[in-house]
């Protein structure tokens, strides 16, 4: 019996449509992201470290850098990724949700989602511990279990377990679009952030990279949610993530 599914399209054409994504979606996404991006950099960056009235200094801190980026990695990018995933998806006869529903959406997964990116941030780091190359194999059969957990309700160990089920069979499909996401959010991030770096350099005044900091999280993070949630979709789909998005196949419930 011939299969009737149309063929698998290419890597480039899920990045392509990840693009197209994040430029129809892009005044939503970054509003999520400076929501959440600007007032954790404020609270942390500014007041925490003390950035908001230091002087600027070239050097950088090590410990600073560890505690912002752990920022990032356990509390902003959470949240952004669970809100960026509830602006994308679309579920079946309903409209998209305003920024406070994706809030709100995003802060009550926000518990499960801290506890699996902290059991894969642990995975990975071991792993690139025992020379690199395991460390990179989890990052790619792990980089589906922020959408798992949204758009599945499981628990983190179950979201381990099934991000590794959908990426199984397609390591360098996967591996390509995950590395094409970071790619495109490091670039965003870097050209947003170094203006202030900038500007904080020839003022002496460190607040302008907490600024700068709090908007470069607040699109590079959405950028990065945007590539995982195609990339799960065309998964689940069998190669087919172009429409699969938009009918919000496996979204919860509010």
């Amino acid at each position: 019996m011939a299969n009737d599914r149309p063929p698998s399209v290419s890597p480039l054409a899920v990045v392509a449509h990840a693009l197209l994504l994040l430029r129809g979606r892009l005044r939503a996404l970054v509003a999520v992201g400076v929501a959440v991006s600007l007032p954790a950099h404020a609270i942390v960056d500014g007041i925490g470290l003390r950035q908001l009235t230091s002087s600027y200094t070239p050097t950088v801190d090590v410990g600073e850098a560890a505690v912002v980026s752990l920022v990032d990695l356990l509390v902003v990018g959470p949240l952004v990724t669970a809100a960026c995933i509830r602006v994308v998806v679309r579920e079946p006869a309903r409209e998209r949700p305003g920024l406070a529903a994706a809030l709100a959406f995003a802060f009550e997964l926000f518990p499960r989602a801290v506890l699996v990116l902290t059991l894969a941030t642990v995975g990975i780091f071991c792993g690139l511990l025992l020379f690199v190359v395991p460390g990179l194999y989890l990052a790619v059969r792990w980089a589906l279990v922020l959408p798992v957990v949204a758009l599945e309700d499981v628990n983190p160990l179950a979201a381990l377990r099934r991000s590794g089920e959908l990426v199984r069979g397609a390591f360098w499909r996967c591996a390509f679009v995950v590395a094409a996401g970071s790619l495109f959010a490091s670039v965003a991030a870097f050209a947003i952030g170094s203006p202030f770096a900038a500007v904080a350099r020839s003022t002496d005044a460190a607040a302008w990279l907490v600024v700068g900091q709090g908007l470069s999280s607040a699109v590079a993070l959405p950028t990065v949610a945007v590539f995982a949630t195609v990339l799960y979709f065309d998964r689940r789909s069998g190669g087919q993530p172009l429409a699969a998005v938009d009918r919000g196949s496996g979204a919860r419930d509010d």
